[in-house]
């Protein structure tokens, strides 16, 4: 839940903005301050870090507004955590150095990019956020999706969902589809990343069922529109989304091959189940007729998927 903070009086920002520099500032600073912040507590940080950074802490150093004042603090730091910044910004929130340090392989050694990440937590840019990082506040998070263009952000979303496609840690399929569904869209149709759209659509289809088992309908059904639009994207000779659509977007990951072979073994052995109910209800005589012992087609059916699973595995 989200609520409502009111403006702060002069005086309590005043002593926010005192408290954050760590020091006495000049009135003349703080009448600024407080012009441009609006005792809006966040703006107030935001003003007072610029400050605390600014080697002379000058007045005309201090932007009109606050997304002018976190640029500027974003502007200051060094290369290395910029990037980082950036790839936290892309990939949301419990942002793990693994993560980082998989997309950008060549730019950090291990020792190296957790102290950048400790740095930009003592700078409070980003915090802990269970076993990751995240930006401590989404508007600053916005400020630096600024600084990527459309095609570092494709690159980005693609480089991170592939690595969590991999990852043994458990990462949500409603995830893994907004990361591929926005690696997959281009600029222009013909931009299509066809492969990372059926992965989206993977994705999108387990997240749907998901939200569906937990009883949230408004979820599922976003996530049923989504998939909508980026059917309509495919290309029209694409094949439908089968078994033989799904295999295809695996793409060499014998990870999400496994899932989607235990997804559709366990989706056949619902139907079977449901089959066999069917028939049940029709009476005896049906399932006489239909197969000699009623645990005959579970079984052939049960031995395919496994024939089917074990000839992929070898693959």
């Amino acid at each position: 839940k989200h609520f409502p903070l009111p403006p702060l009086s002069q005086e309590l920002s005043i002593q926010l903005v005192r408290k954050t520099v760590g020091q006495e500032v000049d009135q003349a600073i703080s009448d600024v301050v407080m012009d441009r912040t609006q005792g809006i507590p966040l703006y107030c940080i935001e003003f007072a870090r610029l400050v605390k950074e600014s080697p002379s802490g000058a007045l005309s150093e201090l932007p009109d507004t606050i997304t002018g004042a976190v640029l500027l603090r974003i502007d200051r730091l060094l290369p290395a955590p910029k990037l980082i910044l950036k790839i936290v910004a892309v990939a949301g929130r419990d942002v793990r150095a693994s993560l980082i340090y998989d997309v950008v392989p060549s730019q950090f050694e291990n020792e190296h990019l957790q102290s950048e990440l400790e740095y930009l937590v003592s700078v409070d840019i980003l915090m802990r956020d269970r076993t990751g990082y995240c930006f401590r506040h989404e508007m600053v998070q916005e400020v630096v999706l600024g600084f990527l263009t459309f095609s570092q952000k494709r690159f980005l979303h693609k480089r991170i969902a592939n690595f969590y496609v991999n990852s043994e840690n458990q990462v949500s399929p409603a995830t893994l589809a907004l990361h591929f569904e926005l690696a997959a869209q281009g600029m222009e149709a013909s931009e299509l990343d066809v492969p990372a759209c059926k992965r989206a659509l993977w994705f999108l289809k387990l997240a749907a069922e998901e939200a569906m088992k937990a009883n949230a309908m408004e979820d599922a059904n976003r996530y049923l529109a989504r998939s909508h639009d980026l059917m309509q994207m495919l290309p029209t000779n694409s094949d439908p989304f089968d078994l033989e659509m799904a295999l295809g977007l695996v793409d060499g990951s014998e990870a999400l091959l496994r899932q989607v072979l235990d997804h559709f073994r366990c989706n056949s052995e619902i139907s079977i189940q449901n089959i066999e109910k069917a028939v049940l209800g029709a009476g005896s005589d049906v399932l006489d007729l239909a197969s000699p012992r009623a645990d005959t087609p579970r079984a052939h059916w049960q031995a395919q998927i496994t024939l089917d699973q074990a000839r992929f595995e070898a693959r």
